[in-house]
């Protein structure tokens, strides 16, 4: 298996202003944005100054990546870090640029789906979302793969998993959770 090479800084910077414009276009007037690609952070805290409007975000992070193989299953893959450095940078850009702009980027943690994130890694978000003063928004129960793998791995429907890590409180997003407990 290969992966892709990152897109260069000017193609990031073009699709976070595109995405953050296309927002705006629609009638948001606060925008939370759960990480998209990779890129400098402070070009981002630039970006959102221009745009003028209010937006969550901060670094996205996750203890393994979801891959398709040449078939079209789907395999998860375990990060050697389990995602420590990805948790310290979106606390290092919630310190320093939470407020940014007048107020307009507020700092929200961001562990990526729930099926991608292991119990210690979101109980340490919840750690640091209280010790920073901010929320968290993680994407929930989107899609019958997540609930399978979390229902298999876990032996809970995922707002049940994630409940018992802590992360379900006051502040918390849970983004789409359309599979609650069972679904027809």
């Amino acid at each position: 298996k290969e992966n892709a090479a990152p897109p260069p800084p000017e193609a990031v910077a073009i699709g976070r202003k595109y995405a953050l414009f296309s927002a705006l276009k629609n009638g948001a007037t606060t925008i939370l944005d759960p990480g998209g690609g990779p890129g400098d952070l402070a070009d981002y805290v630039n970006i959102v100054g221009e745009i003028g409007a209010r937006v969550f975000f901060s670094p996205p992070y996750r203890s393994s990546d979801i891959f398709t193989d040449a078939e079209g299953g789907h395999y998860y893959e375990a990060r050697p870090d389990s995602a420590r450095p990805g948790l310290q940078r979106a606390v290092e850009f919630i310190r320093q640029y939470h407020g940014a702009n007048d107020g307009c980027l507020q700092g929200i943690l961001n562990p990526a789906q729930a099926e991608t994130c292991e119990p210690s890694l979101l109980q340490e978000t919840v750690a640091a979302g209280k010790e920073l003063g901010v929320g968290i928004h993680i994407h929930a129960a989107g899609n019958l793969r997540e609930f399978v793998q979390i229902l298999y791995q876990y032996r809970k429907p995922v707002v049940e998993y994630l409940a018992g890590t802590g992360i379900v409180r006051p502040g918390t997003v849970l983004g789409h959770t359309v599979f609650i407990a069972g679904h027809s």
